[in-house]
């Protein structure tokens, strides 16, 4: 009993979280296409890939270091700049796929992958410098990662957002980062993630021989 009401508890205290995070959204950053979005979300879509050298991917590197962040924090402020600046909106929501651990002990006895799909809301273009807001998306991160084990699918009923099958409810896109640093960032918490998507316009960056490849998958 005592456990179930754990349990109950954190998850309440998650979803006010997510309740706070996500009052007053509007209708999200809305990709701007060549041609119509099909009425029911599809896999059909193009790709774009793209390399950049190894002086620019030490350069990255350097920052991070810098700035005690993550390659993935960085490409998740950049990525979310990138999109105000497309969309002409500064209400950015960017899906990261992230491996989490069950609530309750009973779960976790469980055989099977935990996924949960976390939306990162930011303003990017509110008039701080890139390194200001790059220090606040670290921030996002890792509080959402404290409060991951939220069902993020009753909050889109608590929130009661009108649902569009031609596009997700929450986000548009997402950003993968296939970099096995991101899974060990100064020995203890990370705002780094790795992981699966479910997402049909993911935004890939992986590591390759010294520089850093970057593909962009988007549904027409």
């Amino acid at each position: 009993m005592a456990e179930r009401f754990a349990a109950v508890e954190c998850l309440n205290t998650q979803e006010d979280f997510w309740a706070r995070g996500f009052s007053g959204r509007g209708a999200g950053a809305r990709n701007a296409t060549d041609h119509p979005r099909p009425a029911v979300l599809d896999d059909r879509g193009d790709g774009a890939h793209f390399q950049l050298d190894a002086e620019v991917t030490q350069s990255l590197r350097r920052l991070c270091a810098q700035h005690g962040v993550t390659m993935h924090t960085l490409m998740m402020a950049a990525f979310s700049v990138l999109l105000a600046r497309y969309t002409g909106q500064q209400d950015v929501v960017i899906g990261n796929a992230r491996g989490r651990t069950p609530p309750t002990p009973r779960s976790r006895a469980s055989s099977g992958m935990f996924v949960n799909t976390l939306p990162i809301r930011t303003a990017p273009t509110d008039g701080r410098t890139f390194l200001d807001f790059m220090s606040d998306m670290k921030e996002r991160l890792l509080a959402a990662f404290d409060h991951q084990e939220y069902p993020l699918d009753l909050l889109v009923e608590r929130l009661k957002l009108r649902r569009d099958p031609s596009r997700t409810t929450l986000d548009d896109v997402c950003l993968v980062l296939q970099d096995a640093e991101a899974w060990h960032h100064g020995g203890g918490r990370s705002e780094g993630g790795g992981g699966l998507s479910n997402f049909l316009t993911p935004a890939k960056v992986r590591p390759a021989a010294g520089d850093r490849r970057a593909s962009r998958r988007f549904s027409i």
